[in-house]
């Protein structure tokens, strides 16, 4: 039978020095560091709160004495800050520009302020009520009562905090998503659906753990111990969840930046929603534009690049980026993603009608990266496969009496 206790000594340990080696790895590289930062701070927070186990385990005698009630106590104020990290490592790698300050929303560390006051409100507490709670009660004192109250009240506040940070970061993904095809002709490797997986294995996690928190507060204790046998799951989870940050943190750039962020020009491109407003693109002046653009796609075939973005297409017509959103979003109606695909679409109909090469040849003939993203905008603009298309060709020629 396993040892439950000795488990979770190993598991702890285990991902202790995960989590500290995720950290490091996270700021060796200089280029992209300061993107980096919020999540290896966030693998060291995390680090830090794993440290009460191991710390009890080394030092049963309690030696340290105070100093293990103030580790073991401030997993609240380090489990505040995780979802605004991580929240935040997002909002950098989703960001057109410098996202290493907030301005003006100190509101992030209220939550995490408060803690720490109810944290070290707790740990003054007279030795006797320490005592006391040691044992398994809390004595009928004013003081200690509000200071109890206002520390379970945080702790399950914690959970209301990952919901409000899981809808900003999903808020901000989504912004992303649009935005991303306003700039990329493709957005395979610029997409961000692995914060998605995290999202829900996180979620499950903090399910499970407020349950449990629930069931002690509640005094329910067959709920509980259920809670304490689902430890494994909680605890594949706690590894899945670490092991795929450290591996797309280390992988992954801000999406939206043509260069790396240590290459990137000192003027970064502003919101489209802001430029717009103060834009001087007229609209005689746009259908010219959208010419440049239509004749680029109809003579040059600029489309069958499969790296297309929307600063080679403004490069190519002779005009600044914004505007070519502009005339894109506003006058042709479409963004440039799509606009671009449309093109694409176009030939690759063409050669699937007119020729017999193979499907995946023509894919990256008209500028796709892979036969996935083809199926998918192909079948979004005809309504059906490309190999139904070619099949229902031939069949149109065989009832016209002509040989396929």
């Amino acid at each position: 039978m396993i040892d439950i206790e000795a488990f979770r000594l190993a598991f702890a340990m285990g991902l202790l020095f995960l989590t500290a080696f995720c950290a490091n790895m996270l700021l060796i590289d200089p280029v992209g560091r300061r993107t980096r930062l919020p999540l290896a701070t966030f693998f060291g927070v995390y680090a830090v709160s794993l440290l009460p186990l191991p710390l009890f385990y080394f030092d049963p005698s309690n030696r340290l004495g105070f100093f293990h009630t103030i580790i073991e106590f401030m997993d609240l104020p380090l489990s505040m800050s995780m979802p605004f990290l991580f929240w935040f490592y997002v909002r950098g790698i989703t960001s057109e520009c410098d996202a290493g300050r907030l301005q003006n929303k100190l509101w992030h560390f209220l939550p995490i302020g408060l803690s720490y006051c109810a944290v070290a409100a707790f740990l003054l507490l007279p030795a006797d009520v320490h005592e006391a709670l040691s044992k398994g009660y809390m004595p009928n004192r004013p003081y200690p009562i509000l200071v109890g109250w206002a520390v379970n009240t945080l702790a399950f506040g914690f959970y209301l905090i990952v919901a409000l940070y899981t809808y900003l970061t999903v808020r901000l993904l989504l912004r992303y998503s649009a935005r991303l095809k306003d700039l990329f002709a493709s957005t395979e490797g610029r997409e961000l659906k692995w914060i998605c997986w995290i999202a829900i294995a996180a979620g499950i996690f903090c399910l499970i753990d407020l349950a449990g928190l629930s069931a002690g507060v509640f005094g329910l204790e067959t709920l509980r111990d259920g809670i304490l046998n689902a430890f494994f799951v909680e605890a594949f989870l706690q590894i899945l969840i670490i092991w795929t940050l450290a591996l797309w943190g280390l992988r992954q750039q801000p999406g939206l930046l043509k260069t790396p962020p240590s290459f990137q020009p000192a003027q970064p491109t502003a919101p489209e929603a802001k430029t717009y407003q103060k834009s001087a693109l007229t609209s005689d002046r746009a259908k010219r534009i959208a010419q440049k653009i239509h004749a680029a796609m109809m003579s040059d075939r600029l489309y069958r690049d499969p790296n297309l973005s929307l600063w080679d297409l403004a490069s190519h017509v002779g005009v600044t980026p914004n505007y070519v959103s502009q005339t894109l979003n506003g006058t042709v109606g479409e963004s440039f993603f799509d606009y671009i695909n449309r093109w694409r679409i176009k030939e690759a109909a063409v050669k699937l009608q007119a020729s017999e090469e193979t499907i995946l040849a023509i894919t990256y003939d008209v500028g796709f990266n892979s036969r996935s993203s083809f199926y998918k905008a192909f079948r979004r603009e005809m309504g059906t496969t490309p190999s139904d298309f070619r099949r229902q060709k031939s069949m149109r020629l065989v009832g016209d009496g002509v040989a396929p």
